[in-house]
């Protein structure tokens, strides 16, 4: 056996204890700092617990409580075999292709900053050697997206050449407004999925983000969808202060189109950090705070799902565009191979590491700190905002300690 270095995190606490973490699995334990050295140091030198039990002779007691903490170390993956592989080969669930920055709207949410620009960064070829890329590492699904996909004149061309190539699900992001009886079929037979932003449960929610009269066109768009008898509908809204307290009305318009609501929390980025005063909700800090499941399974962003920018960049996902995760881009011949070799993922992995909340200065010696922020993309915009990070910090370890 042999200590879990991929995964194991130790946090000291209080009255002589550690608390021991997967952030792979979000298992963990509490234990007895003594008895964690205690047996960490016999796992180093002896490989396992029973062979030093059968020559040991100390108290039946003390040997009782070993065997009990050693299997719940065990039970967490604190300690695997020697030839295990805990990190196992990476399958993507979906890796996102930014086609376009352009977009026909400039929502005032937009992460992404995307608006009316005179042309695109990549040509139809980088496009298509992008997708050879994705590939190789063969996803569950490639999601094309922007800015507006659908802004590229070869748009139709780029799904076809998916479509062709790749058996894997095809998902378009779209805010449908650009979709007419002439492109629709096009579009529709080189995709399996849609994913459709309206970002609000009504005319005013949506209209005011959005743009005077967007939410009428989507609907419109919607239902021509369906009446194409095209199924795998997904609809989407940023949690802004106009979804505030709406979540019901949102579901029940999703329901109404058989759609799958999705609401996605507020990354004050790009447009969105300009606009960040007229967007942020009320309970904003509470719904960063508590929205998620306690667990210290931290992201795998990089390993899960990758992000192509409109320019080319690799990142580990589409909300962690800063350069400190920049794994490379598509357009340098020298990146092929790490995708063809499947080296891509531990490229990232590396530069997610590094800003792992447990490497952070701020947080390292928190008890709390495994629990805190287990998405990264939020973690980096707390920190790059310090009147929201404090007031988050103070509320989420109040929150945290009272349950764990």
């Amino acid at each position: 056996m042999k200590i879990n270095t991929e995964a194991i995190q130790i946090t000291p606490l209080k009255n002589g204890r550690v608390l021991v973490g997967n952030v792979m699995t979000g298992d963990y334990l509490k234990i007895s700092k003594a008895y964690f050295e205690v047996i960490t140091s016999i796992i180093n030198q002896y490989g396992e617990l029973n062979k030093f039990l059968q020559e040991s002779d100390e108290e039946p007691t003390i040997k009782n409580n070993l065997q009990k903490l050693y299997e719940g170390l065990v039970r967490i993956k604190c300690f695997v075999q020697e030839n295990e592989k805990f990190i196992e080969d990476t399958k993507y669930n979906e890796i996102y292709l930014a086609v376009t920055d352009r977009c026909n709207l400039k929502c005032k949410h937009c992460c992404q900053d995307s608006g009316c620009r005179v042309h695109d960064a990549l040509t139809t070829d980088d496009i298509k050697l992008a997708i050879n890329y994705i590939i190789m590492l063969n996803p569950k699904g490639i999601v094309f997206t922007g800015g507006e996909p659908i802004m590229r004149k070869d748009l139709i061309e780029l799904l076809h050449y998916a479509r062709t190539n790749f058996k894997g699900q095809i998902i378009l992001s779209t805010n449908t407004l650009l979709i007419t009886e002439k492109n629709i079929n096009s579009i529709l037979e080189n995709i399996t999925g849609i994913s459709i932003s309206l970002d609000g449960y009504d005319q005013n929610s949506c209209d005011i983000v959005r743009g005077n009269g967007v939410f009428k066109r989507t609907i419109e768009n919607i239902k021509l969808i369906r009446k194409k008898g095209f199924e795998n509908i997904s609809i989407s809204a940023v949690y802004t202060k106009y979804m505030e307290g709406h979540e019901n009305e949102f579901n029940e318009l999703c329901k109404k189109y058989d759609a799958v609501p999705i609401i996605r929390n507020l990354f004050l980025n790009g447009r969105a950090n300009i606009n960040e005063d007229d967007l942020v909700p009320s309970d904003y800090l509470w719904h960063i705070t508590r929205s998620r499941e306690i667990s210290c399974r931290h992201c795998r962003a990089g390993e899960r799902e990758l992000y192509i920018s409109s320019a080319g960049e690799i990142y580990p996902c589409p909300n962690l565009q800063y350069k400190e995760f920049y794994c490379g881009n598509v357009t340098d011949p020298m990146i092929e191979s790490s995708f063809r070799e499947k080296k891509i993922g531990e490229i990232a992995r590396e530069k997610m590491k590094i800003h792992r909340t447990w490497n952070q200065e701020n947080c390292k010696n928190c008890e709390m700190g495994l629990f805190c922020q287990t998405c990264e993309a939020e973690y980096k915009m707390l920190i790059d905002n310090k009147a929201l990070y404090q007031k988050f910090c103070e509320t989420k370890r109040n929150y945290l300690s009272s349950l764990i």
